[in-house]
């Protein structure tokens, strides 16, 4: 190979290496051709985050955090990365910055309904109910909500214990759903079940098999 091609050969090399050890449990190799990859490219996301996982892999957290923080600081404002980056601290107990990244993502994209969502989980697991329960309100509230979404509104409320709003949100799921998808059915009778209400379940879930395809 040409002299100049040289770092760029090693880099490939190295990055292969340590993906390919860090899928088969091989810490300390992945480790090693992780930060040799990373050295020699640092402007490399993809290495970045898999060094990352490794010093994850190997338990070693607060170089996990800031090799994170390295791998976010390369594209700051890329909605991807953002969420890559979110869902890693929160897997190694830096829940405040996974909650302050998902702020960050809707600033920049305020019309997601999914990123809202994904803050009020990371709100969740922070122990913040009533940021949680702010947050979720106004997703259900966003003027171009679908019927995934709002299910998705729905299932938060659920992990938060929220099941009167859990409810409601199911409720305009079903109602904003188009495709007539059964699936939507059942999950709102499961939640008519929950609150007691099993007249109100049976008649959801009678309707639900009527209308699923095939019958």
């Amino acid at each position: 190979l040409p002299e100049a091609r040289l770092p760029e050969w090693n880099w490939r090399v190295q990055a292969g290496l340590g993906k390919t050890a860090l899928a088969l449990q091989q810490t300390e190799t992945a480790l090693a051709s992780l930060q040799n990859a990373v050295t020699i490219n640092p402007e490399s996301l993809i290495s970045q985050r898999s060094l990352s996982l490794a010093y994850r892999q190997a338990n070693l957290n607060e170089s996990a955090q800031d090799s994170a923080r390295a791998a976010l600081a390369l594209a700051p404002d890329e909605i991807p990365n953002l969420i890559w980056f979110c869902e890693f601290m929160g897997s190694v107990g830096a829940e405040d910055e996974a909650v302050e990244g998902y702020r960050v993502a809707r600033q920049l994209a305020p019309e997601r309904v999914d990123l809202a969502v994904k803050l009020a989980e990371a709100c969740l697991a922070k122990g913040d109910l009533e940021e949680t329960h702010s947050v979720l309100e106004q997703a259900s509230q966003m003027e171009r909500i679908d019927a995934e979404e709002l299910r998705q509104v729905a299932h938060a409320y659920m992990r938060m214990g929220d099941h009167s709003h859990a409810l409601a949100s199911m409720e305009r799921a079903v109602q904003a759903n188009v495709d007539n998808n059964p699936g939507y059915l059942f999950e709102l009778a499961d939640l008519y079940a929950k609150a007691g209400d099993l007249e109100k379940s049976l008649e959801t879930i009678q309707k639900a098999i009527r209308e699923q395809p095939g019958r």
